[in-house]
């Protein structure tokens, strides 16, 4: 199987959040849908298919950058390891909050942030993390780590004990 890899925002893509997008039955017809739409942010809008007739992948990514960073770490790289027959789990860190975290959504969400140790206990922050839209890719410089909330969290305390996804 050969993935095609593509961004909802090119132009040779269907975005999202065009009345076009609606109106491509064709396309998804011949579409055998594994994602299609997840309630994270950010990241929202994917797609990750195979072709009917030819089998072939499709994955479609949000269109900001830190989307669709966010997304290929939760959805493509797992897929690209299973191709490729390696076993790997994502690596979850307990921490606690050095600081105040603000829910932004009734979502999942995954927010970037720095994870480090302190007296033997590991500590999540946000220091030098810029906050704002999905569209911030620079939040993944410099050791960036994702704090994971789920839809029924809502603002967390200083001190609180969170999960976070390792990416580096």
């Amino acid at each position: 199987m050969k993935p095609i890899l593509f961004r909802q925002q090119w132009s040779f893509c269907i975005s999202s959040s065009s009345t076009i997008y609606k109106n491509q039955i064709f396309l998804f017809h011949y579409l055998k849908k594994f994602f299609h739409g997840v309630k994270i942010k950010p990241g929202q809008h994917i797609l990750i298919a195979t072709h009917k007739k030819t089998s072939q992948i499709l994955i479609a990514l949000p269109g900001f950058a830190y989307s669709s960073t966010v997304t290929a770490i939760l959805y493509v790289l797992p897929l690209i390891r299973k191709m490729l027959d390696l076993n790997f789990e994502n690596e979850i860190i307990e921490a606690f909050l050095a600081e105040k975290f603000y829910k932004k959504s009734k979502k999942t969400e995954f927010t970037a942030g720095n994870l480090y140790s302190k007296d033997g206990k590991n500590f999540f922050d946000f220091q030098g993390k810029i906050v704002g839209t999905s569209a911030i890719l620079t939040n993944m410089l410099n050791s960036a780590n994702l704090l994971m909330t789920s839809e029924t969290d809502g603002d967390l305390e200083k001190g609180t004990k969170v999960n976070i996804l390792k990416i580096c």
